[in-house]
């Protein structure tokens, strides 16, 4: 290892270390440590368990989506990356820290691909929120009773059934079709200024309808992991 790689992973183990120190300073420690001392073990090892599926499952989906590209990474790097992601994602908010962990690692991996690379991150995103949404609109029913309860839940509640139920209908339709939605889809994308990036995205969108098994399996698998 050359002196580039030795500082690089002292400056790691020192961000690392800067933030556990942080986090002991933000928490009652000999407190936390009584209530894991007579904390039952099978319910944390199981919740161990979970999160770790959730994560292999991440790390799985993503190459799948990675395959549409053609670009080929082992699940065991993936499942790295996600693992450094996922620790990203707790002390940055909301989920910018794990994409950006996961667009700069798989960018290594794939030179030369790195537009497609960071893509499979931004779609497998996007299938992340619409596997919440798909959730949401097949939960709020059986809560009706309750959200309904007060004014502001219940026009959001009827705003997310209406909005997710038009949106996943739609979705699913559009990309079932197959052809006339996509010849719809690059018509629509001529009226855009920005020729190169029109036809990125139209080339993005054939390779998604040309691998439709693919794809279904992600969104399958990100329906799984929120269940999880």
């Amino acid at each position: 290892m050359n002196w580039k790689g030795t500082a690089l992973t002292i400056l790691k183990v020192g961000f690392a270390g800067g933030i556990l120190f942080w986090l002991f300073q933000k928490v009652n420690g000999p407190h936390v440590w009584d209530c894991m001392r007579e904390a039952h073990i099978t319910p944390i090892l199981i919740g161990i368990l979970l999160a770790e599926m959730t994560v292999l499952i991440a790390a799985w989906r993503w190459q799948q989506l990675l395959s549409v590209f053609q670009i080929g990474a082992s699940v065991r790097s993936l499942l790295c990356i996600a693992q450094i992601g996922q620790f990203f994602m707790i002390f940055l908010p909301g989920p910018t820290g794990d994409d950006l962990t996961r667009m700069l690692y798989i960018s290594r991996l794939a030179k030369g691909r790195v537009v497609e690379a960071c893509t499979s991150v931004a779609i497998d995103r996007l299938i992340g929120l619409g596997s919440i949404l798909l959730l949401a609109v097949i939960c709020i029913p059986f809560q009706w009773e309750l959200l309904t309860s007060t004014v502001s839940t219940h026009w959001m509640a009827l705003g997310i059934v209406t909005f997710g139920g038009v949106t996943i209908v739609a979705g699913i339709f559009f990309f079932l079709v197959g052809h006339p939605t996509r010849l719809w889809f690059q018509n629509q994308l001529r009226s855009l200024p920005a020729k190169g990036f029109r036809d990125e995205v139209a080339r993005i969108w054939g390779l998604l309808c040309d691998s439709k098994p693919a794809v279904a399996r992600v969104i399958t698998a990100a329906v799984g992991t929120q269940i999880l």
